[in-house]
């Protein structure tokens, strides 16, 4: 298999509804802008799906003692892109930052790019609950 522009495209289509997350951002007045985003799992069912299981692999490295910080390297048919990724004040920060890194690696192959350009979207926030009301 040839990394070609049919497979950039395939790569970057869009995910379907059920796939898409929002993570709240800016509290205002009982309302927080909703962010689309997709988890890692989303990011390995594209790759396996257009270029298959044995045509990817993933690596890290870790940046900080802490395990906060670490690099990540995408490779996909012999191309290699590589992003920075962070954990949070999550419980596994390492798997947080290494999900992170492969979320923002898979963004240069074109993966979820589109999520970035979709028109900013206040909803109802509980901030109590932190959830979308």
């Amino acid at each position: 298999m040839e990394f070609t522009r049919d497979v950039l495209e395939a790569l970057g289509a869009p995910f379907p509804e059920d796939e898409v997350e929002f993570l709240p951002r800016g509290n205002w007045e009982g309302k927080a802008r909703a962010l689309p985003y997709i988890d890692a799992r989303s990011v390995m069912r594209r790759l396996d799906a257009v270029v298959g299981p044995g045509n990817w692999s993933f690596d890290f490295d870790v940046l900080s003692p802490d395990g906060k910080m670490v690099r990540g390297k995408l490779t996909v048919l012999g191309v290699t892109k590589c992003d920075a990724g962070e954990g949070g004040s999550e419980d596994e920060v390492l798997k947080s930052a290494v999900s992170d890194a492969l979320k923002r690696a898979a963004v240069h192959f074109g993966i979820g790019r589109y999520l970035y350009y979709l028109p900013s979207v206040w909803a109802p926030y509980d901030q109590r609950k932190r959830q979308f009301s």
